[in-house]
């Protein structure tokens, strides 16, 4: 399938009415005036076609499989999405009319997706589709002011995001049950915290997560925090604190759900994340044969459905892990997979020449860029960019 990682990229793939196939009358398919180009791509799981849809402003990719009735829409909701498909040469035939919407440079698309989740914020009212499980678990004026910031972090606008942030956090009061503002104010501190990580604050970051956990005491969110801050220890390096903050974070974790009136709900799939972090702290003490069993849990291609919250899929996590352990060898494997079987892939961002890599796994992916073998991978399937992508390639930083 035509999917991205989320957390490399954010994307949201959704179901739309039936479509016409290929070449039958244009009555039947409403959107068939303002398709821009369109074709198919082999896959190793069929043929997929593909669609670019403009409509002024607006713009989507459409895709389905031959034999799929109902067609998937990808909305262009960060530059990133864009960019992924100006990488590839399988999508190489959206470039110019994408180019033409977005602008060769993609500022057009940045600075008209900053303006509308501005307005978004400032009205309270969300637009575009739901990134992170953090956007799907609060309510509407909170979903558009993490949208907004979140955007302006992603485009190298961290310092504007913090000011928000921060302003916005001043006017609320921590509370330690679970009531929507106790969530809210989580969610809008664990934001901050991950500016700071954006800004390569790590230090930063986990002493905010700790002031989190403190300010919430036992309330029934700030595990959520605790999670987040063995999470950061762990991929900074820190692994005999991670391992015992992680173990922490279980057992609050296991003894909230004891009692499920006092807590709020669960979210499907947090043993995976319980798993990785672990794995991670546990690899890094030399415990490497007890860290592959706690990634027994990652099913690798498995996506998690829930009806309230957006779940990260499992191969998002194992990406994540593969870059916390520092495990060449899987994260090699996973990105020749990638690249074999999907039109688009995280690689054609890495091995970019301009691209400068970022975050504690910095080293990791310049030792990727400089192995011939993913050179070999990418050649004739990656196209290289043009100069005037180099501020998208690299969020504008």
């Amino acid at each position: 399938m035509l999917r991205l990682l989320r957390g490399v990229f954010s994307i949201v793939i959704v179901a739309a009415a039936s479509i016409a196939a290929p070449g039958a009358a244009a009555k039947k398919d409403p959107l068939a005036r303002y398709v821009k180009a369109a074709d198919w791509i082999a896959t190793p799981d069929g043929a997929i076609y593909v669609e670019l849809i403009v409509d002024g402003e607006a713009a989507l990719v459409r895709y389905r499989q031959r034999d799929e009735k109902r067609p998937h829409l990808t909305l262009f909701s960060t530059p990133a999405e864009a960019l992924a498909f100006l990488l590839s040469r399988d999508t190489a035939f959206l470039s110019v009319p994408l180019k033409a919407w977005a602008g060769p440079d993609l500022q057009i698309l940045r600075d008209r997706l900053i303006a509308g989740r501005k307005i978004a914020f400032e009205t309270k009212r969300p637009v575009g589709p739901v990134l992170t499980t953090a956007q799907s678990a609060v309510r509407e004026p909170v979903r558009a002011l993490l949208q907004y910031t979140g955007l302006l972090t992603q485009v190298g606008r961290s310092a504007e995001a913090e000011a928000i942030l921060r302003q916005r956090l001043a006017e609320m009061q921590p509370k330690t049950d679970k009531s929507w503002s106790a969530l809210e104010w989580l969610t809008i501190a664990s934001a901050l915290a991950n500016v700071r990580r954006d800004q390569e604050d790590y230090a930063g970051s986990i002493a905010y997560y700790k002031a989190i956990e403190k300010s919430l005491a036992s309330g029934p969110y700030a595990v959520n925090a605790t999670v987040n801050r063995a999470a950061l220890l762990a991929e900074v390096g820190q692994y005999a604190e991670a391992l015992t903050v992680i173990e922490q974070a279980s057992a609050a974790f296991a003894r909230q759900n004891t009692d499920r009136r006092s807590v709020g709900d669960p979210v499907p799939g947090s043993d995976r994340h319980f798993a990785w972090i672990r794995a991670c702290a546990l690899n890094g003490l030399g415990r490497s044969q007890e860290a592959k069993t706690q990634l027994t849990v990652l099913a690798k291609d498995r996506t998690l459905q829930d009806k309230r919250f957006l779940i990260d899929p499992d191969n998002s996590l194992i990406l994540r892990s593969s870059l916390c352990m520092k495990d060449y060898g899987a994260l090699k494997s996973f990105l020749l997979s990638e690249i074999r079987t999907s039109p688009v892939s995280t690689a054609y961002v890495w091995m970019q020449p301009a691209y400068k890599p970022r975050g504690p796994a910095a080293g990791l992916i310049q030792k990727l860029r400089d192995d011939p073998e993913m050179q070999n991978a990418v050649r004739g399937k990656m196209v290289v960019l043009p100069a005037e992508l180099t501020g998208a390639l690299n969020g504008w930083r």
